[in-house]
């Protein structure tokens, strides 16, 4: 599909209709990937580093450079998932309101974030997530 809007640019993607009715007809929810379960969430955190057992063959000084490795390591935890979730949910809340097929809505609205999203981004920046939040935005 693809939306034709006033005053605005065209973007040619991949718009899909979601299963909750307030987000179909906004073409900023549907062109997102669709909402992940936690199975593909923890395929795409989870990072194991390289290894071989060649590498226990390996001099000590070069070995510790291989313990290195596990600072690559990343086992999600439930956290991981709520975070994911909950910035899944406020991109496609907060696209409820800017959605520009309904202009008297998306002109009021444009510049509008919700307390509770500003918390939300202040607590995953103060907890340190640094890597886990940017897998989970990629």
């Amino acid at each position: 599909m693809k939306y034709n809007l006033q005053n605005c640019f065209e973007v040619d993607a991949i718009y899909s209709k979601h299963p909750l009715r307030e987000y179909n007809n906004n073409p900023l929810v549907e062109a997102l990937p669709d909402v992940y379960t936690e199975e593909e969430l923890f395929e795409y955190m989870f990072s194991r580093p390289l290894h071989s057992s060649s590498d226990l063959e390996l001099q000590k000084e070069i070995r510790f450079d291989v313990i290195q490795r596990l600072k690559h390591f990343t086992m999600p935890w439930n956290i991981h998932f709520d975070l994911a979730r909950n910035i899944s949910s406020m991109l496609r809340r907060g696209y409820i309101a800017r959605n520009p097929i309904n202009q008297k809505d998306f002109n009021q609205r444009i510049h509008s974030i919700s307390e509770q999203d500003e918390k939300l981004i202040e607590s995953v920046t103060f907890h340190g997530f640094k890597d886990i939040k940017s897998s989970v935005l990629l």
